[in-house]
């Protein structure tokens, strides 16, 4: 209250009449708020997926989803409570709510959930030194094994009808095409045909170490 009187210029005004003052515009000190840190485009994705799943029902469509989400839990926090002086609306307004920054020793949890099933709770403890060049081997041998498997899989596809008659019918189109770039050139133009027939129909997305930030699930 000291605060609001220095700020507001009413330092010459009793307590008990900018308290009266307050309730008479529904003025009041309640509980900070907390959300997470989201960007406008968060705030838009979020909403538009809630939006799309308005009349979802617990037991029918939801029933088919299971919700995964990783955390660092900050060790030795405490959790007091923080006053904000506002209308009784402005519960979720910007500047009537606070975004929680952990300053201690953190550690990361992964957990799952779905509808009538709570899944696995993890708690990951610091990577060794050992326990990361176990997991760079590890993650190379992966890659290694899923490219041998992804060029197996290409090669196959390669003998298919499928492959034959698409490189037959984008071969005659780069046929076509080629009678038609001299005068496409000349308005400035560029004609490109695709060649999907030398390309990989099947690609398998290499396992990667991740940075230091949050679970690095490869």
């Amino acid at each position: 209250m000291i605060d609001i009187q220095c700020e507001a210029g009413f330092s010459h005004v009793s307590v008990t009449t900018l308290l009266r003052a307050l309730k008479e515009r529904k003025v009041g000190a309640y509980h900070e708020e907390f959300k997470p840190i989201l960007t406008a485009e968060n705030k838009k994705i979020r909403l538009e997926y809630c939006k799309e799943r308005e009349y979802w029902l617990p037991a029918r469509q939801w029933a088919d989803y299971a919700f995964t989400d990783e955390m660092s839990i900050e060790v030795g926090a405490c959790f007091g409570v923080n006053l904000v002086w506002r209308e009784q609306g402005e519960q979720w307004h910007e500047d009537c709510v606070g975004t929680k920054k952990k300053k201690r020793v953190t550690v990361m949890c992964w957990g799952m959930i779905r509808w009538n099933w709570k899944g696995l709770f993890h708690i990951w403890a610091k990577e060794t030194r050992v326990e990361k060049e176990e997991a760079t081997r590890a993650v190379g041998e992966w890659n290694k094994e899923a490219g041998r498997k992804e060029d197996e899989l290409n090669a196959v596809w390669r003998g298919t009808e499928e492959w034959r008659e698409l490189k037959e019918v984008e071969l005659a189109v780069l046929r076509a095409a080629r009678s038609l770039r001299a005068a496409a050139k000349e308005r400035g133009e560029k004609i490109t045909v695709p060649q999907s027939w030398r390309a990989k129909k099947f690609k398998i997305v290499q396992a990667q170490r991740k940075d230091a930030k949050g679970i690095d699930s490869w």
